[in-house]
C-alpha cells in the first residue's frame, strides 16, 4: 500500500489543479497519505468552488516559493490557493510558504498561507492542521494594498472548525 507520494525529484512546473475559469469541483481524498518534497511555486489545487477535499498531508520537505512583480492579486499557498463553497477536512500542512516581490499596482493582495490561501464564502475548513513557516518580503511602491497573512487561511469568510496553526509568521 502507497503511504507516501515522493515529489522532490519531479523536475516540471507545477500547474495547480483548478483555476479561474475551470476550479476544480469534485471529491479528493487523499487517504491519508503524504505528497513528500512537493516544491512548487504555486499551491497543489489553485482555484476549487464546490469541491471536497479530505485526508491530505503535505510534510515538511516541501516548499511553495513565489519570488515575482505582481499587478493582481496573488495566491500563494501549500494546498489550495483559492476556495469557494468547499470543504477543507482532516488535512496538514507543514510546508514552508515564503512570497517576495514587489507590487506594480496599489490595490494587488497578496494572500500567504500554509494551508489555504483564500478562504471565500461557503468555505468551511475543518479538524486540519498547519505549521509550516511564512515569509512574506514584499515591497510597495504605494502605501495603499494590502498582504494577508494566517497560517490555516490568510483570509476567510467561511467557517473553521477544531484547527490548529502553529507556524511561525515573519513580514
Amino acid at each position: 500500500v502507497l503511504s507516501m507520494v515522493d515529489m522532490s525529484q519531479s523536475e516540471d512546473v507545477w500547474v495547480p489543479i483548478g483555476t479561474e475559469e475551470r476550479p476544480f469541483n469534485l471529491k479528493f481524498n487523499g487517504n491519508g497519505k503524504t505528497i513528500s518534497g512537493f516544491s512548487a511555486s504555486a499551491p497543489l489545487f489553485g482555484v476549487c468552488n464546490g469541491a471536497e477535499i479530505s485526508d491530505l498531508i503535505i510534510d515538511d520537505q516541501s516548499k511553495i516559493s513565489v519570488a515575482k512583480d505582481f499587478n493582481a492579486d496573488v495566491y500563494v499557498a501549500a494546498l489550495a490557493g483559492k476556495i469557494i463553497n468547499t470543504n477543507i477536512t482532516g488535512c496538514k500542512s507543514q510546508a514552508d510558504v515564503t512570497f517576495s516581490g514587489r507590487a506594480n499596482s496599489s490595490s494587488s493582495k497578496i494572500y500567504l498561507s500554509s494551508l489555504v490561501a483564500y478562504a471565500g464564502e461557503g468555505a468551511v475548513i475543518s479538524s486540519s492542521h498547519s505549521e509550516g513557516t511564512l515569509t512574506v518580503a514584499e515591497e510597495r511602491q504605494s502605501v495603499d494594498g494590502e498582504v494577508y497573512i494566517g497560517g490555516l487561511a490568510s483570509y476567510l469568510e467561511g467557517t473553521v472548525d477544531g484547527c490548529t496553526s502553529t507556524g511561525k509568521i515573519s513580514d
